[in-house]
């Protein structure tokens, strides 16, 4: 008796669903997606189930409330973005819905793939994974047994059925993700030394790149053409509506331009702007007769409401940064020069550097606040002045980038600050120098708090929650940040009317700042808002925090006082919402 166990069949990698649609030129995988959505009313219980499910979880059409009412058309894009984020189900279901949809076509390949000997999967399988086994000669050759004679068949469909019936797909070692390229470069491989290509390898490798670069030029050019004639549009069509509503577009193009990558959400905040103002402008006037005014009167404030929720949309995806130009090499470079420096001095250089930054930033606010003012005036005049208007408003677009930009340069800064003052905190990533973002909000007061133990104290009353699930630790560890560093710097010589909430706005999106509570409130429920810390006891009147419900995944409050005589931040309160006489 043998008791030697089977050898383990070794089956290669694999690729996902979604890998199938990744070597489908776009067009080639939007058709199919769009085929088997146009299909799934006559496709069998359990994918007509499957597919269904996986668009209404997944899929999300601008315009339409109810994904299952867009036209196939509109969720093939969508459903491709998903799938290619890595939306394995939704790209199986849609694999299975348009196999079945090409009956014919699967029976052709069934059919001679059979006559080969190549195994065949059941119509009903489960397009999970497909396993890499096959070499490229061997691809070819299935592919060249199903079209022999079949002039009428399409090439794409046929590799991606051959896929679906085999559970199979070529092992592809591509120094490119391109299929064209692939070819191209397999081509050459087998072209002889003495071949007279070679000769222009140069120049060719030359010209691809100067094709590559016109194309970005084109992209570049033609985007920001549609992004500007979007907001031209909705600004002069309804110019008097816009007035009247206080909304000022003249920024909104240079401020775009500059976050090209955020170029489609703009686009369809314009799109659905522009809808909304359409429905908003004939009942903006007041009615003729009282019955028609007041029918009128609700749907006139439905409307506000909406367009006023798309301009702050507009706001706050404008308020990022990712698009906007990285920091010079050169700071990087000082950067690693002062994490190099003697212990002592590099928290004391960095905090040089961002006071210098501080006054930069004080130079450009100012500059942006009068071109503001301006606009604001020449949109009062009777001679409107419109060319100067529109070149203002360009100018305060380029301004607010530039803001957006200093303000990422500081951030940057307040890091290198950070780590020089956080020590043992630091963890090296690869390549630079990084922190390691906290696991949870009681790391993040912990780290903090370690940092900056002149600058910040924690004194938490009995109504915090330390360990409180908000999801976003890192914000929570970049906002003590921000007071430990600007607020504290600040905080002792303020000016006369310090912006505190506009400050941690540009340097936490998302976040704001709250200066004061009534004293009623404070009154009544005292255990919220006082602290004592080193026997002295501090009223809560200060919050920063982020969110506006209850739940504490997203929300989260973080309430403070200044210590005059230590001259530090004292943190009293964390948590989801202070209580008062609301809550």
């Amino acid at each position: 008796m043998n008791d030697e166990s089977p050898p383990a069949v070794e089956t290669g990698p694999t690729e996902p669903p979604s890998g199938l649609f990744k070597q489908l030129p776009q067009p080639c995988a939007e058709a199919v997606i769009e085929r088997a959505v146009k299909f799934r009313r006559q496709a069998s219980p359990n994918v007509k189930k499957t597919l269904n499910a996986q668009i209404r979880q997944k899929v999300r059409v601008n315009g339409f409330r109810n994904v299952d009412t867009a036209p196939a058309k509109q969720i093939a894009p969508a459903a491709l973005a998903e799938i290619d984020r890595g939306a394995e189900r939704l790209a199986g279901a849609v694999l299975s819905a348009w196999e079945e949809s090409h009956r014919r076509l699967r029976d052709l390949v069934a059919e001679r793939l059979d006559g080969k000997g190549v195994p065949i999967l059941e119509a009903s399988a489960k397009h999970a994974s497909f396993e890499a086994s096959l070499s490229e000669e061997e691809w070819r050759g299935l592919h060249d047994a199903v079209v022999d004679g079949r002039d009428d068949l399409d090439k794409q469909d046929v590799a991606l059925m051959l896929s679906l019936v085999t559970g199979k797909v070529p092992m592809l070692d591509m120094p490119v993700e391109s299929l064209r390229f692939q070819r191209w470069l397999e081509e050459l491989e087998r072209l002889p030394f003495g071949a007279s290509e070679w000769r222009d390898a140069d120049l060719f490798a030359d010209r691809v790149l100067e094709l590559r670069d016109e194309r970005i030029q084109e992209f570049v050019h033609t985007h920001i053409l549609e992004l500007k004639d979007a907001v031209a549009n909705v600004r002069d069509k309804f110019a008097e509506e816009l007035r009247y509503l206080d909304i000022d577009m003249e920024a909104w193009f240079g401020e775009a331009k500059m976050r090209l990558r955020k170029q489609p959400e703009a686009l369809s905040l314009l799109d659905r702007l522009g809808e909304q103002m359409q429905r908003y402008q004939p009942i903006r006037p007041q009615a003729a007769v009282r019955e028609e005014e007041n029918r009128r009167a609700g749907l006139r404030e439905r409307c506000e409401q909406q367009i006023l929720r798309t301009v702050e949309e507009w706001r706050e995806l404008m308020s990022c940064t990712e698009d906007l130009p990285q920091p010079a090499e050169e700071v990087a470079e000082e950067r690693a020069e002062y994490r190099s420096a003697p212990e002592g001095e590099q928290a004391e250089r960095l905090s040089r550097e961002l006071e210098e930054l501080r006054k930069d930033l004080a130079t450009v606010r100012e500059s942006c606040e009068q071109l503001t003012a301006d606009n604001a005036r020449l949109a009062e005049s009777k001679d409107g002045a419109q060319l100067e208007k529109a070149q203002l408003g360009e100018q305060i677009g380029e301004l607010k980038s530039q803001l957006a930009q200093s303000r990422k340069t500081e951030q940057y800064w307040r890091q290198a600050y950070v780590d020089a003052k956080g020590g043992a905190d630091v963890e090296a990533a690869e390549g630079e120098d990084a922190i390691r973002p906290p696991a949870n909000v009681e790391e993040a007061i912990g780290r903090i708090q370690r940092a900056f133990p002149d600058e910040i104290v924690f004194a938490l009353n009995g109504k915090s929650t330390k360990r409180c699930p908000f999801q976003k630790p890192d914000e929570v560890y970049a906002s003590l940040a921000w007071l430990a560093t600007e607020f504290y710097h600040l905080r002792p010589n303020p000016g006369p009317s310090p912006d505190f909430d506009r400050l941690i706005k540009e340097a936490c999106p998302g976040w704001f700042y709250k200066p004061n509570q009534t004293e009623t409130t404070m009154g009544m429920y005292s255990e919220w808002y006082r602290t004592t810390a080193e026997g002295k006891t501090f009223e809560l009147a200060n919050h920063i925090g982020k969110g506006n419900s209850f739940d504490p995944k997203n929300t989260i409050r973080i309430a403070f006082a200044w210590d005059e005589d230590k001259g530090r931040v004292v943190v009293g309160f964390v948590g989801v919402h202070q209580r008062n006489r609301q809550s």
